[in-house]
């Protein structure tokens, strides 16, 4: 049974990793950029410290906006 949050929904995309978007467009590769930059822009900080601080959400939490919602409360 699907919960009532859902029930408007008529279709679903599931984008299962490379799938969309084949390996050889690097993706990932361009997803890490802009999230990097993004880190680094929103807490003012240089960006070889904002992908460190990526790289540890990403373990720790399982995204890096895992991280950054839990640790910064960022929405």
């Amino acid at each position: 049974m699907i919960s009532d949050n859902f029930k408007h929904v008529e279709n679903w995309v599931f984008d299962l990793d490379n799938t969309l978007y084949p390996p050889k467009v690097r993706l990932f590769d361009e997803i890490e950029l802009k999230m990097t930059e993004w880190i680094s822009n929103k807490l003012k900080i240089s960006t070889q410290e904002a992908d460190q601080l990526r790289k540890r959400y990403w373990k720790a939490y399982g995204t890096s906006l895992a991280g950054l919602m839990r640790e910064y409360q960022i929405k």
